[in-house]
């Protein structure tokens, strides 16, 4: 896995992450078509996806994962949910897939133009936290992060409701 560090609100955050996502309209390699079959609710790509970041994160400790909600209002992606129940078991953690709640919908990204891109308010203002992550150790988990316009969004819900840290863990990073 690969890594680097990200700053919300003055909280370093580690961002953990497998690879590459080339979007459709740059190049598709073959890792890039692993993520959009995951997204798609794939089993065999998402019990893939869990069992190396199962294997790959045995020395990090959590307490609570939890799924950054789609753009849609209600919503957690089904390779998402999948995933996070499995790695809740992997790791033996609480499954917080109720944690986050989008309120309201946003614009999909991947339909708008770099300038229409929902912001970070945008997703901060849609976005609900719940206290199930009070004074807990967050393993935040999204498919892809371009901007980091909702991880940070979200990030910023979650150290509102009191966490100890946030690792951001994500498929793939778009390039």
């Amino acid at each position: 896995m690969k890594q680097n560090k990200l700053n919300v609100n003055g909280n370093d955050i580690t961002h953990y992450y497998i690879g590459d996502y080339w979007p459709y309209y740059k190049k598709r390699d073959a890792f890039s078509k692993q993520v959009v079959d995951f997204k798609s609710g794939n089993y065999v790509i998402i019990d893939n996806f869990a069992k190396l970041i199962a294997d790959s994160n045995k020395a990090v400790t959590f307490d609570i994962i939890v799924p950054i909600p789609s753009s849609s209002k209600g919503k957690i992606g089904d390779g998402s949910k999948i995933l996070t129940s499995k790695l809740a078991d992997a790791f033996q953690i609480t499954n917080g897939v109720e944690a986050l709640k989008r309120v309201e919908s946003v614009p999909a990204s991947h339909k708008c133009t770099f300038e229409n891109r929902p912001t970070e308010e945008d997703h901060y203002n849609t976005i609900t936290c719940n206290e199930m992550v009070n004074n807990k150790r967050i393993l935040l988990f999204d498919d892809v992060y371009t901007l980091g316009r909702t991880s940070s969004a979200c990030s910023r819900k979650i150290f509102e409701m009191g966490a100890l840290n946030i690792i951001l863990l994500t498929l793939a990073i778009t390039v």
